[in-house]
């Protein structure tokens, strides 16, 4: 964002405008886990036309390590949307 560190953003940002930087970062994945993200995809659709019918295809953390997918549970969802409608 051009910023030299994180904690300007707190006098620069609200904290419904940072809540929705989180739930936008979540959904579209920017930076270095976002070309990570694209990486992976890219070579999940290179490999695709040469799996056998039922295969599980290239999974995240074998193509690249130390990231995982984080499943989030329905508990957290409702926690981002109470905290991005402004009701925590």
């Amino acid at each position: 964002m051009g910023f030299a560190h994180p904690d300007h953003l707190e006098r620069v940002l609200t904290p419904t405008q940072l809540v929705e930087w989180q739930v936008f970062s979540e959904l579209e994945p920017f930076g270095e886990r976002g070309d990570y993200l694209r990486t992976w995809m890219l070579a999940q659709a290179m490999v695709a036309p040469y799996q056998k019918n039922g295969s599980p295809g290239l999974q995240m953390d074998q193509f690249v390590p130390g990231i995982e997918p984080k499943r989030q549970t329905v508990d957290e969802a409702k926690e981002i949307l109470r905290r991005f409608a402004g009701k925590e």
